[in-house]
Formats: C-alpha cells, structure tokens, sequence
C-alpha cells in the first residue's frame, strides 16, 4: 500500500463516522475504515491492509432491509447523473445487530466522467440510538393523545406565549372547532375580553410562581351559554 494511502487509511481509521468504498459495477466494498468495518464485520478493525479489499466485497447489500436495498439500488442507477444522494440504511449484522446509518453516497470527485467513474464513497453516521429514541418519543405521544382523548374532561395545552398547541375533542367541541383550528389561537380570539384577560392573568400566575392552579372559573360557550367549571393549570 502506498505511503499516502496508509496515512489517509490510519487518519480515516481515527473518525467515528462510517467510511467504505463500493464499487459503482457491483456495489461491493472495496475499502473500508474500522468503524465501517466494526458494523459490517468486514476486514478487521485496528488493521488497515485487511480493510482494502482485493475483491469487492457485496454481503453487505444481502443485510439491508428489502426496501432499503431496493432504494439504494435504484439511487445507485441515478448517481451518474446526481453525483451524491444521502439516505438512511437499516442493517442488519451477521450476529443480528441492527444499526441506522445515515449515509452520503457520491461519486470518485476525481472522475472527469460521471458515467465512466468506477468507485463511490459513502459516509454514514450511526444515528441507532437518536432514531430509537424518537421511536419511543412517538409511541409516548400517542399513548398520551389515547389518553387524554378517553378522558371524560377538557386537556389542552399553551405554550408561555398563550398560544394553543393542544386541545382534545371534548375541549374543543366545547368550542365548536377542530382540533386543528384551535393551534396558534389565544385566549382572545375564543372567549370574551373579560374572561380572556382572566385566563391569561391565570397562566402568567403559574408561569410565575411555578405553583399549581386550582380553582373554579367562569367559562361561556361560543352560542353565549354561561357555566362555571373546575380548572387545573399546571
């Protein structure tokens, strides 16, 4: 190997960022650096003459998700004429460790001829854990808006500003609009001036004091019907 080429290969091999070269005829592997090489179980970490591949190396592909291959393979046809797409790989390795890999495809910078270019270079961070996370953010949410949709009271939420950013149906069939309708209105643009300015004289206190607010307020309906309801602001 090269003097350069060791140097560049030791210098990739310092990154946490995935590094490997494919072939663009086959899509094997041909390089890759070690943190490529910990996740594909390909060549061997800590020696880099293991990790330049005589022959393209193509399990990697067999590992990938059905749609993801199929998307890659398709992305793969085009890049002679995009030159670089980014997509999301889920892989599966040999001892069925799964990892996302958000990944940066481009074609060798050094080809004068997209369509005669014989290498692409993928980049990818592993984003497992970040997408693991926002997974279970989701599946949070949605057992949170089962919840308070099943409840046999009003939920809603503001922000500091007084804006609606929530509301379940029962608070706002109450209102007489959806869902969707009440985000970004304010207490002003659904009650009265007088129980505006109390609702917002209510959520500055909490704000202030980080307490919990309890109490009975006044509330009027869009068709002028006057109640008195139970309120928990927190």
């Amino acid at each position: 190997m090269p003097v350069s080429k060791t140097i560049l290969s030791q210098l990739l091999d310092q990154i946490s960022d995935l590094v490997w070269i494919i072939s663009a005829d086959t899509g094997g592997i041909v390089y890759l650096n070690d943190a490529a090489a910990v996740v594909f179980e390909i060549g061997t970490a800590g020696k880099p003459s293991d990790n330049d591949l005589v022959d393209p190396d193509t399990s990697w592909l067999d590992q990938l998700g059905k749609n993801d291959r199929a998307i890659l393979e398709s992305n793969l046809k085009h890049i002679s004429s995009t030159g670089t797409f980014e997509q999301t790989l889920e892989f599966t390795s040999t001892s069925n460790h799964v990892f996302s890999l958000r990944t940066v495809f481009t074609l060798d910078e050094e080809c004068d001829d997209l369509q005669e270019c014989k290498f692409i270079t993928a980049i990818a961070m592993d984003v497992t854990n970040s997408l693991r996370v926002e997974r279970r953010l989701g599946e949070s949410k949605a057992v949170y808006r089962s919840l308070v949709e099943s409840l046999p009271i009003s939920v809603f939420r503001k922000d500091a500003n007084g804006s609606f950013k929530f509301g379940n149906q029962r608070f706002c069939g109450a209102l007489k609009i959806t869902p969707e309708e009440l985000i970004g209105k304010t207490d002003s643009d659904l009650f009265p001036d007088s129980l505006a300015e109390k609702y917002m004289r209510d959520d500055a206190e909490v704000l202030a004091s980080g307490e919990i607010f309890q109490g009975i307020e006044e509330h009027m309906t869009p068709d002028g019907k006057q109640s008195y309801i139970e309120v928990l602001k927190a």
